[in-house]
């Protein structure tokens, strides 16, 4: 048979003097009596809060025929959890760089200018660059096709 034990809020609340009549009734007493039993401090019921015997059945994970379902659900979960925490933090990584480079050109000196009519030098060094850049390209796939790397695949 269980015991169930109950709640309650107990305040004590201490007066001084007059106002607290329990004191001041056992102040006035006189010649008081000592007990002479002596205190046990012995309790027979002391290993009650020790739990005895094995978890209660819903805690015992073999009671579930589908024990070995549930952890593998459970896993699945948590490795999405992570995988999704991932992405959030390489979108908040990219929104960073992205504020960075908005308040970088926000700043009109720092913008960078398309060449104009009145400076054909910056547009003539512009397409000379670009010329440049496609010739090296070129070359460089050339040298490619004639001596393959010995890592790519044959067809």
């Amino acid at each position: 048979m269980g015991t169930s034990l109950q709640e309650f809020d107990l305040h004590i609340i201490d007066r001084k003097g007059a106002d607290n009549p329990v004191a001041d009734n056992l102040s006035r007493l006189e010649n008081i009596a000592y007990d002479p039993v002596p205190v046990n401090d012995s309790f027979p019921n002391e290993q009650l809060a020790v739990i005895k015997g094995a978890l209660p059945p819903a805690l015992d994970l073999d009671s579930f025929p589908c024990v070995e379902e549930a952890i593998r659900v459970a896993d699945e979960f948590c490795d999405q959890y992570r995988a999704l925490r991932r992405e959030v933090e390489i979108l908040q990584e990219e929104n960073q760089r992205l504020r960075r480079m908005l308040e970088y050109y926000s700043n009109p000196s720092t913008r960078p200018s398309p060449p104009h009519s009145g400076n054909n030098e910056s547009l003539q060094v512009l397409v000379q660059n670009c010329k440049i850049e496609k010739l090296k390209l070129k070359e460089i796939l050339m040298k490619r096709e004639r001596n393959p790397s010995p890592s790519s695949p044959k067809e």
